[in-house]
This record gives C-alpha cells, structure tokens and sequence, in this order.
C-alpha cells in the first residue's frame, strides 16, 4: 500500500503477471506493485510518500498528517499511533 502525503499523483500498479508483459526488473518474475504516476517534470518539486506492507489490513489503513513544520512531521493512525518524524531535510507538507 502507498499513501501520498505531498504532492500530485495518481495510484496505478506495476504490473507482470505472465510472460506477455515485458519483465521491468530482476527482483521477481512476476509482480503486482502500487506506484504513483506523475506528469513529466523539470526542476524542482515534492513528492511525499508512506509505503506500507504487510497482512493485518487494520495496519494498511492511512496514516494522517498531524503537523508538519520544517524539520518535524507528525502523523497519527488509528491501530499504529503516533509518529513523530524529525530531519533537517523535511520539508513543510502543504
């Protein structure tokens, strides 16, 4: 599960689930993998993304944006809880 928290793009999947698709990687022959597609970009942007895998769907469910102030991101979730993020790097989320 991926879950966009900044920027702009759509939910698609990666697929290879025989041989008529092209093989894109050498990890597994066959795949289903959520990405998100952007449109064709130059300079620079933010793209912020939580990826989540696992079997317990109560886990998968989004996480939510508490605060977000340079250097400090705060999230909460309704069966993992808090979430505090701190880096020099992290950006305020809009």
């Amino acid at each position: 599960m991926l879950q966009l928290l900044a920027g702009k793009a759509a939910p698609d999947w990666d697929n290879r689930l025989d041989e008529a698709t092209k093989r894109s990687h050498i990890s597994a022959p066959y795949h289903a993998t959520p990405i998100f597609r952007t449109e064709r970009h130059e300079g620079t942007g933010l793209l912020a993304v939580l990826a989540w895998t696992g079997s317990d769907q109560a886990e998968a469910v989004p996480w939510e944006v508490v605060t977000t102030t340079q250097g400090a991101l705060k999230l909460t979730h309704p069966k993992l809880g808090d979430w505090n993020i701190e880096h020099w790097s992290l950006p305020v989320l809009s």
